[in-house]
């Protein structure tokens, strides 16, 4: 057991976050280092909310596969390959491209529905005994596809997630209107979805700053702003952590949790994983005449449209391999227009506020590193596009890895 034994999570994201409160729930002592001014101020903060339990499909499938020269040539302005000349990235697209295959896109699709299914059920758990508020609901998830071929291929994917507990149905366009009438301003490109009725939205920074409190309230947790870590090392008796205020720490056991970034850190100390960042973009805007009311997920143009009450809430794009931290306005621009083609009566796009960008760390396989990696250090990253959706499952699975000695 891990009762009062030490342990620092270097990364407050949504995934740090919630894997602190698995470790202190379990028994652990933990310090927390956050190099920002407070909790899911980076990648998780500007995400599309939604709550994807049963969207666990693999980014690698056999259909992707033959798109990659045009994703590297720029032709899909929803998704973009970056080609550098960097070791790291070329061994982590020929790790996709051996995941490509039809096996083992079902695999890697069970897996992540696995651990998204265990988050379902650990939030269900937390919230039962502590009603905290992030704006939290159900209204359901509605995937849209503009091509028959595309809509059978996901049909299958759906049989496979249902036959393994998921609920999910395909419908045809008819229903999708039913469903939401919103969607008629889609056209007659919309010939059906996958509708996912139990799939939830939330405010993912709310929900890391409430489990922050709620952690260090009943668990003791001991959390630092503005701890920027600068040096990690293995000491006989655990990590040795630097922070560029000069402070240092001592800890038994580490656990890496900063996104596409840990790969570097981790670096350091002689081990590599497979992470690259996949830049993505998000904004709000006032709703518009025809607002979603169901969460949207458009396919053919990688956004999803969310309602937060007033405002309706647009993410996506995929810039594969671009770690930048610039908001760069050709790609809010493209996002805009793409929003504006997909469903022109959403929102108020010409009021458009809170532009936003972050990295999601993603995988070959698409499925999340959760897992130790010594006798003193941990790792739990890798979530792809679904951080918020996996991140109560992939803590406690971590936490009960580490209560194992």
């Amino acid at each position: 057991m891990a009762k009062g034994k030490n342990v620092v999570v270097i990364g407050a994201g949504i995934i740090g976050v919630t894997t602190a409160h698995a470790l202190a729930r379990t028994g652990w002592k933990v310090t927390m280092l956050d190099a920002r001014e407070g909790p899911a101020l980076g990648t998780s903060l500007g995400n599309g909310r939604q709550l994807s339990y049963s969207h666990t499909d693999a980014l690698a499938n056999p259909r992707l596969l033959a798109k990659i020269p045009a994703l590297a040539m720029g032709l899909d302005d929803a998704f973009q390959l970056s080609l550098r000349p960097e070791p790291a990235l070329l061994e982590w697209l020929a790790r996709f491209v051996r995941n490509c295959t039809a096996a083992r896109f079902r695999g890697n699709t069970l897996a992540c529905l696995s651990v998204a299914q265990r988050s379902r059920r650990e939030l269900d758990l937390f919230l039962s005994e502590n009603p905290i508020d992030f704006q939290y609901s159900n209204p359901g998830k509605l995937v849209l596809f503009r091509s028959k071929t595309e809509l059978a291929h996901a049909a299958q994917s759906m049989d496979l997630k249902v036959c393994n507990g998921t609920v999910q149905r395909a419908v045809g366009r008819d229903e999708a209107l039913a469903l939401e009438p919103a969607l008629g301003q889609c056209g007659h490109e919309l010939v059906g979805a996958i509708y996912s009725p139990a799939d939830g939205v939330g405010n993912c920074s709310l929900f890391a700053t409430q489990l922050v409190k709620h952690t260090q309230r009943e668990y003791g947790l001991n959390y630092l702003r503005n701890a920027l870590v600068t040096s990690i090392s293995e000491r006989t008796d655990g990590m040795q952590i630097e922070l560029a205020d000069g402070n240092i720490f001592q800890t038994p056991m580490a656990v890496i949790c900063t996104g596409h970034e840990s790969a570097s850190l981790l670096r350091r100390l002689g081990h590599r994983i497979p992470v690259q960042p996949m830049k993505g973009y998000s904004f709000t805007a006032p709703r518009g005449p025809n607002p979603p009311t169901i969460s949207i997920t458009d396919s053919a143009h990688r956004l999803v449209f969310t309602d937060i009450g007033d405002q309706v809430l647009v993410a996506g794009i995929a810039d594969l391999g671009d770690g930048s931290a610039k908001l760069d306005e050709k790609r809010i621009e493209t996002v805009l227009n793409t929003a504006r083609k997909a469903m022109p009566d959403a929102a108020d796009y010409d009021a458009a506020t809170s532009f936003w960008t972050g990295h999601r760390p993603v995988t070959p396989n698409s499925q999340p590193i959760t897992k130790r990696l010594g006798r003193s250090l941990a790792v739990n990253t890798g979530h792809g596009m679904l951080g918020w959706t996996m991140a109560m499952g992939s803590a406690a699975i971590l936490a009960e890895e580490l209560a194992q000695e």
